[in-house]
């Protein structure tokens, strides 16, 4: 049996990023997972860091497309094995 490793979450709205910890925190409580919550400055960081995330990446877009960030995050995301992406 394979054992996935955590959630992620992910959103380029600071709001709605925030609003994913609620189902990422009950899921994380379900599964024994943690989150990893990905965003894309400093100061989303440490607002989703306190408000539950376990672990927090801030990903670098090489301009202000998020739609250039796909690769890295599924590349991030299959690295972890992660079970869920919200």
């Amino acid at each position: 049996m394979t054992t996935m490793s955590g959630i992620f979450l992910f959103s380029e709205d600071g709001g709605l990023a925030k609003q994913l910890l609620t189902p990422a925190r009950a899921l994380k409580q379900a599964l024994g997972q943690p989150i990893t919550a990905l965003a894309l400055n400093e100061v989303a960081a440490g607002e989703l860091a306190s408000l539950g995330a376990d672990k927090v990446l801030v990903l670098q877009a090489p301009d202000l497309w998020t739609e250039g960030l796909a690769e890295a995050i599924h590349g991030l995301v299959r690295a972890a094995e992660a079970s869920i992406l919200l």
